[in-house]
C-alpha cells in the first residue's frame, strides 16, 4: 500500500502543488487588483435626430408604401404549386442508397426521391 503524504496543513499542500505546476505564479494581491479593475464602458457619440444625414435615402412615397409587400416566411414554393408534406415508409437499405446517390449529386435525398418519382410518372404517361 502506498504511503500517504505527511503534509496536513493547507499552505504546505499548496506549496507541494506549486512545485508540480508549470504555470506562471502570481501573488494574490496582483490577481485581485487585476480582476477588480473597473472596465470603461464603450460609448458611442450621442447625436440628435437633426444631426443625422438622410440625404442618401430616397423619400417614402404613398405609391411605394402601397407596393410594399411583407416578406414571405419559410421556403419559397418550387414549381407551379407549393409541394405537399407527406410521410412514407422506405426500406432502410433503399433509403441508404438514395442518400448515397443524393450526396454524390450534391442534392438533398428528398429532392432526389422527387426526381425519381417524377421521371417514373413521365415514363408511365408516355
Amino acid at each position: 500500500m502506498a504511503k500517504k503524504s505527511s503534509v496536513s496543513s493547507a499552505p504546505a499542500r499548496q506549496t507541494r502543488k506549486r512545485k508540480r505546476s508549470t504555470l506562471v505564479e502570481y501573488d494574490t494581491e496582483s490577481l485581485l487588483k487585476f480582476f477588480l479593475q473597473k472596465k470603461q464602458p464603450i460609448t458611442t457619440p450621442q447625436i440628435s435626430d437633426e444631426e443625422i444625414d438622410y440625404s442618401d435615402i430616397p423619400p417614402l412615397t404613398p405609391t411605394a408604401i402601397k407596393q410594399a409587400k411583407r416578406a414571405r416566411v419559410g421556403r419559397p414554393p418550387l414549381g407551379a404549386a407549393p409541394r405537399k408534406m407527406v410521410s412514407i415508409k422506405i426500406d432502410p437499405l433503399v433509403l441508404e442508397e438514395i442518400k448515397r446517390r443524393a450526396k454524390k449529386k450534391s442534392k438533398g435525398y428528398q429532392s432526389l426521391i422527387h426526381e425519381i418519382l417524377e421521371e417514373y410518372l413521365k415514363k408511365r404517361a408516355a
